[in-house]
């Protein structure tokens, strides 16, 4: 499917063994000359000779270069470290960078493209299942500081995208777990009948069956793209896959990134529908209803908030004059932008997440 997110569409492309042809992709796209292709090192163990053998057999020659792991590579020191090897490397504009790895892989080489040169091409590879349902679509790209996270980035949508669900096999148990998020808010954004797909294929997918994994892909893929095309620059609509990141953006920096991204976000919309809940905008069945299906997906439904949490909430990127924008449902398939929300609300909301944590 494409994707309007820039200039020119990003095509996506979600099937199995897709690594063998990324370079007759990106020819097919006109690349040519050189790239840099940039993960970490574990994945460049698995992935990194696959995809260099196909950029070489489409005419690409390509400069490996590598990040640390997790989010240690979205800092600005690593992005320094890359323009100064892209400028070493003599990459020119007619060049482009291939991002291969999980989303903070994809965040810090989409970053980078986005600034070197004020702009060369860039192409992802995500290889988690968080990468492929979520962070890989869109164009956004960030590093952290210490405000907090995704505190610098630019919109700088990918060329293309290549999903190939087959990396998904060697992932760890907690990382399927952790890109389950994504796809459980975004059925939840789309409807009843999303929602219910995935609940049937839920233990098929823990399991790493291809047929399940794809279909999943496919449901969070189709959701981001058709939002994303419609507001590119997060200028209303996109501004619903916030739903979960007020707070889940929040609890993950105050504890230190201890915890994964998915389960942050997943805290973050249990709060989400407590506060929709304690405002009177959702029914008290809403909340059981994703709580379930996040158990299912081994993801945590309560947690002790730190005090820190509620500092970070108020650096939130999406914030306006102070106040926090909050991504509240109604019901499956509707969400409202809330602001100014009083701090009795908020708080009575972080007991409902922290009442068995405790």
């Amino acid at each position: 499917m494409d994707v309007q997110s820039g200039d020119a569409p990003c095509r996506v492309l979600i099937r199995a063994g897709l690594l063998e042809h990324v370079g007759a992709h990106l020819a097919d796209l006109g690349w040519r000359g050189r790239v840099a292709l940039i993960s970490d090192a574990r994945t460049a163990s698995r992935y990194e000779g696959t995809v260099t053998r196909s950029l070489a057999a489409a005419g690409i020659d390509a400069t490996r270069l590598h990040v640390p792991s997790g989010e240690r590579a979205k800092r600005l020191a690593v992005a320094a470290r890359l323009w100064d090897a892209l400028a070493a490397e003599r990459l020119g504009r007619d060049g482009g960078i291939v991002a291969l790895g999980g989303g903070s892989v994809g965040d810090v080489a989409g970053f980078v493209a986005a600034t070197y040169l004020r702009g060369i091409p860039v192409a992802q590879i995500p290889t988690t299942l968080l990468g492929m349902a979520d962070a890989a679509i869109g164009g956004k790209t960030a590093i952290d500081i210490a405000a907090g996270k995704n505190l610098v980035g630019v919109f700088h949508s990918p060329d293309a995208v290549f999903a190939d669900i087959t990396v998904l096999a060697t992932l760890p148990a907690r990382q399927i777990s952790s890109g389950l998020a994504e796809v459980v808010k975004s059925a939840f954004l789309a409807d009843r009948e999303a929602v219910a797909q995935l609940a049937r294929g839920l233990e098929a997918i823990r399991r790493g069956d291809l047929g399940s994994l794809l279909a999943a892909v496919t449901i969070a893929a189709e959701v981001k793209g058709s939002i994303v095309s419609q507001d590119p620059r997060e200028a209303g609509l996109r501004e619903l896959l916030n739903f979960g990141h007020t707070m889940g953006h929040a609890y993950e920096a105050a504890s230190g990134y201890r915890v994964t991204h998915g389960e942050a976000v997943a805290v973050g919309m249990v709060y989400a529908t407590a506060l929709a809940e304690g405002l009177g905008l959702a029914s008290p069945a809403l909340r059981p209803q994703l709580e379930a299906l996040l158990e299912r997906a081994a993801l945590p439904i309560r947690a002790r908030l730190p005090r820190a949490v509620w500092t970070f909430v108020l650096r939130d990127k999406k914030a306006r004059s102070g106040a926090p924008r909050w991504i509240l449902p109604r019901r499956i398939g509707r969400f409202s932008e809330v602001t100014d929300v009083g701090e009795r609300a908020l708080r009575a909301a972080a007991q409902a997440v922290e009442r068995i944590a405790a």
